[in-house]
């Protein structure tokens, strides 16, 4: 089920009661903010574009790592981190599911970029 967001669009291609599937689209510019997933663990790979992946335990502490297309990340559950597109990317997104509530996180969130019009995937 595709679902347009403010930063692209996600689309779940497959969900069971033990992994979730994603395709994302982030706009270059925009970002998909702070997450943190308790037990949930997930890897991405990047089809398309280049994009900045923040990481860390603490949010003073998170590392940028800058992925292109064709590399891909493990994000271990406990891990925060964020997406940040430096040009229009689509990316593949699997991960554990993990039904605990996810903690507030604080908004460390930069400007968004106005829409540049770019299509989706």
């Amino acid at each position: 089920m595709k679902k347009e967001e403010s930063w692209g669009a996600e689309d779940t291609w497959s969900e069971t009661d033990k992994y979730l599937a994603k395709k994302l689209f982030i706009k270059a510019g925009n970002e998909i903010g702070l997450q943190f997933h308790e037990k949930r663990e997930k890897t991405i790979f990047v089809e398309s574009g280049v994009m900045i992946l923040s990481v860390g335990d603490e949010v003073d502490d998170l590392i940028d790592v800058r992925l292109v297309a064709g590399e891909s990340y493990h994000i271990p559950p406990k891990t925060m981190h964020k997406m940040l597109a430096e040009e229009d990317v689509k990316l593949f997104e699997v991960g554990t599911v993990d039904s605990t509530p996810p903690p507030p996180m604080p908004d460390v969130q930069p400007d968004v970029q106005p829409d540049s019009g770019a299509g989706g995937y």
